[in-house]
């Protein structure tokens, strides 16, 4: 929860210990009215108190009926204006403390995706594919329903996709429903990328359980280039499922701590269509409060290019190839490859780029790219040995379109956001006053469990 700030009023904070103000701290200033504690005593500031050693003139002991009766009336004061709750962006953006108020703000960076694996080449084509739309999904907190049903038998394990990336911590949590349940022959815990052919990889697995004991909590090492986290299940039966669930409670929540368990909450999903005019788009950003997409980035076929060839500057080095692409955006410092993406070529950071190896730059305050390409020799047999590779490329002046999308809603609690089709950006607003009531229960039970009535 972030540090609030109310108007003067003294500055709270949630924590773990159920503490609403900080400790003592002699490199800070406190102004009159601000909290804090002293030796496990809840103070409040009587004057401005400057950076220095703990002053006791300063302060006095908090009083609960007396401080909380001025919080209420200068809360009441306040307008209805819009106070930032949370704030969330990534592949997965986790939000939480949700008060039942809409999101304020939703974009998501649409970005081109490219299959297959290893450095793309001439000899090593990775396919590059858009969107035309995307589907945002929306989940509790627990990202496992405790549901045998849900999973899939995937060879000899059951499995059951998340839909969060694999650059996301995840955490499972157990809580206990019935010890007297004999698990010894369950294996539960994390798998990276699925399955291939049936069969899954021993190297993907990160073993939670292990023989009914647990031994661990987090799934394994973070690779954002992984698409889908699953929970997976050794042996796969549905009996070795509800025996588990029988007994436990288990919560998989994104972070690196443990949660209290809360109930799975279905998964909903919003559609965004844009408008057909975009087409496939291979790089955007959709904001989802004014209904618009701006399509940032373009793909070409290369074999479409008129080529210059430029041959070897020296020994050991080899051919290059360049070409102008209208309305491609200049690189920036430092930036040579940021906005490429090519099917046949791996994009390179470097200004000059190497002419030892085959890859692409993106040209510096112009709208060239230059390939190294140790193929070919010859302009023409180039262009026509480019026929059909592509390449995704930043635009200089992108283009806006108008899409459709429904409301999403943030219910109270935590929840995920992910989206089929790039990152997400998010931040909601609460209704100041109604947050705030909220909060001042909270502060006043607060008061009573640590000064007393």
């Amino acid at each position: 929860m972030p540090l609030i700030d109310l108007n003067g009023l003294g500055h709270f904070k949630d924590r773990e210990n159920a503490m609403i103000a900080e400790d003592f701290s002699a490199s800070k200033a406190y102004a009159a009215g601000d909290y804090c504690y002293y030796n496990g005593t809840l103070y409040k500031f009587k004057t401005a108190h400057a950076a220095g050693a703990w002053t006791t003139s300063d302060v006095e002991a908090a009083k609960l009926a007396g401080d909380v009766s001025s919080l209420k009336e200068s809360i009441n004061k306040l307008n209805a204006s819009a106070l930032i709750v949370e704030e969330a962006s990534g592949i997965v953006a986790n939000i939480k403390d949700g008060t039942n108020t809409a999101v304020n703000e939703l974009s998501i960076e649409v970005k081109a995706i490219q299959s297959g694996s290893g450095n793309p080449s001439p000899t090593n084509i990775r396919p590059i594919t858009g969107f035309s739309n995307a589907i945002i999904t929306r989940v509790g907190k627990n990202l496992l329903p405790n549901n045998s049903s849900v999973f899939q038998t995937k060879g000899a394990y059951k499995v059951f996709d998340t839909g969060i990336r694999n650059g996301e911590n995840l955490y499972m949590s157990f809580e206990d429903k019935d010890t007297t349940i004999n698990i010894n022959d369950i294996l539960f815990g994390f798998i990276k990328t699925g399955y291939t052919s049936g069969n899954l990889q021993q190297s993907e697995f990160s073993w939670c359980i292990n023989n009914g004991n647990i031994v661990n909590h987090t799934n394994i090492s973070n690779d954002a280039t992984e698409k889908i986290c699953s929970i997976v299940c050794y042996p796969a039966t549905d009996d070795a499922l509800t025996r588990l669930f029988n007994r436990f409670n288990i919560s998989v929540t994104v972070g690196n701590n443990a949660e209290s368990y809360e109930p799975y909450s279905e998964k909903t999903e919003y559609q965004i269509s844009f408008q057909t005019g975009a087409g496939v788009i291979y790089g955007g950003i959709i904001d989802y409060n004014t209904r618009k997409l701006q399509v940032t980035s373009a793909i070409i076929d290369l074999g479409d290019l008129s080529w210059n060839y430029i041959a070897p500057p020296s020994a050991g080095q080899i051919s290059t190839f360049t070409a102008r692409i209208a309305n491609k955006k200049p690189a920036t410092a430092g930036h040579y490859a940021d906005d490429l993406l090519c099917s046949a070529f791996l994009p390179n950071p470097d200004p000059l780029g190497s002419r030892r190896i085959d890859n692409v730059i993106t040209g510096f305050t112009n709208d060239y790219i230059y390939i190294n390409c140790s193929a070919y020799s010859d302009a023409d047999a180039f262009k026509a040995g480019m026929t059909g590779v592509k390449l995704v490329y930043n635009i200089t002046n992108p283009t806006e379109y108008t899409i459709t999308a429904d409301e999403i809603i943030i219910n109270e609690g935590a929840n995920n956001f992910w989206s089929t089709s790039g990152l997400l950006t998010m931040q909601y607003y609460a209704d100041t006053k109604l947050y705030i009531d909220n909060k001042i229960a909270e502060i006043q039970a607060t008061m009573l469990e640590n000064i007393g009535g």
